[in-house]
């Protein structure tokens, strides 16, 4: 007998995934794709390509009105929301102020 159910789950979930978000966040999430910290290059050096306990892992993507530096391409998988989206503004504001420096 096969169970389907991660593969329903994954079709759902891929399907969804840009679902609610606005162009424009689309397009900050592809410049920040462009200038990223060196923090952010060397956490995506060990996680891209599934290096991470073959994981799949996508790095600025746009979710309705949100950019998440990392997400996990696995709809079993659990991640901390609020601390992606704290990190986030975190990175904002340090990128505002050196814009006013």
């Amino acid at each position: 007998m096969s169970n389907n159910k991660p593969s329903d789950l994954t079709d759902k979930y891929l399907a969804n995934l840009h679902q609610g978000t606005k162009a424009a966040t689309q397009e900050y999430a592809r410049e920040l794709r462009h200038r990223t910290t060196d923090a952010e290059q060397k956490l995506w050096e060990l996680i891209r390509n599934r290096r991470l306990k073959g994981k799949k892992f996508r790095r600025q993507h746009a979710i309705a009105n949100y950019v998440l530096i990392f997400i996990a391409m696995n709809p079993n998988l659990q991640l901390n929301w609020m601390e992606i989206f704290i990190l986030k503004l975190k990175q904002k504001s340090m990128i505002n102020q050196k814009r006013h420096c």
